[in-house]
């Protein structure tokens, strides 16, 4: 049985700093990052990209979903051109880019080691609810599933330079 356990927003980011090598982790929401009104995904946020700078020696890949029309699609494509600028000097974080087209806020996730899986869930686009699961089981489906996304996706360096506006407006 799987034990499904709710994160303070301290303990959430407690998991993401003390992992050691690897945070396999989605976004798949509406809005950029800065767009959260929630504390506890602003902390999770600036948590990981921390982690992420003071662990050369750990990997952080990362998909980020994309709506496929707006609202939303204008806002995060700008976000990902300059989160594409903002990460190109760590060597230990890769992003993927993946287009979505259901208008609603998926399942986002992060698998923290072998340690545990966050699973995080909006109910109306801005806040949002943490839950672990810190089995064996969990942490190698959640990393499978990832590892399975992670190959259809397309690289953020590639997809922001296609998606970037021509300077003479055409």
């Amino acid at each position: 049985m799987v034990h499904l356990q709710t994160v303070g927003q301290k303990s959430f980011a407690r998991l993401v700093r003390a992992a050691e090598r690897h945070i396999y982790t989605s976004y798949v929401r509406d809005t950029p990052p800065p767009g959260f009104r929630s504390p506890a995904a602003r902390q999770y946020v600036r948590a990981a990209a921390d982690r992420t700078r003071r662990n050369p020696g750990g990997s952080f890949p990362r998909i980020i979903s994309v709506p496929a029309q707006e609202p939303g699609r204008s806002a995060m494509r700008r976000w990902l051109r300059e989160h594409d600028e903002e990460m190109q000097n760590l060597a230990n974080y890769h992003a993927r880019v993946v287009t979505t087209d259901s208008g609603v806020d998926a399942v986002t996730m992060a698998v923290i080691d072998d340690t545990a899986v966050l699973v995080l869930l909006t109910a109306d686009g801005s806040f949002m609810s943490g839950h672990s699961l810190e089995t064996a089981e969990a942490v190698n489906s959640f990393r499978d599933y990832h590892r399975s996304w992670w190959a259809s996706a397309e690289p953020l360096e590639s997809y922001a330079r296609r998606t970037r506006p021509m300077a003479d407006g055409a």
